[in-house]
């Protein structure tokens, strides 16, 4: 068997990264991307932003559509159903690191459910690290090609 756990150090810088990638990606954010983008878009003197401001947001919003299953092109099934890239994520961010007090074990729900197979754990996880980096990638586009051109702009 291949052993293929984050070692102490890697799961430390994992948090470290969730705790500010959180900032773009909870709804109570004023950092959240959606909101920075919707923000954009709204503003009448900033046209000149919004058709790439709506490509990224198209962009984000795909890639964490609930219905999309998909980790590269293969599902993983938890309870029955297929887990989406924004459950897997929501559930690891939730009740794997920032509130592991969520966490119910014996529940077959959850973390739990992913937990139980350590196969599942594994790619699940695996698809958890892959979500983040892809969208920290895809914030630090937006920043580099619409928010820092906006400042340069206007400040």
């Amino acid at each position: 068997m291949v052993e293929t756990k984050l070692s102490t150090g890697s799961e430390e810088t994992l948090i470290a990264v969730l705790v500010h990638f959180r900032n773009f990606y909870m709804d109570k954010s004023e950092f959240q991307f959606v909101k920075v983008a919707k923000e954009i878009l709204d503003q009448s003197n900033l046209v000149h932003y919004h058709d790439l401001t709506s490509r990224f947001l198209s962009g984000w919003s795909k890639f964490l559509d609930p219905n999309y299953k998909s980790f590269g092109g293969m599902a993983i099934r938890a309870n029955k159903g297929a887990l989406s890239i924004k459950m897997n994520l929501d559930i690891w961010m939730n009740e794997g690191y920032l509130h592991a007090d969520q966490y119910k074990p014996g529940s077959q729900k959850g973390l739990d459910a992913i937990k139980g197979k350590p196969v599942l754990e594994q790619l699940s996880r695996f698809g958890l690290v892959d979500t983040v980096q892809r969208l920290c990638l895809h914030i630090i586009a937006f920043n580099k090609q619409v928010v820092e051109e906006i400042l340069a702009e206007y400040v």
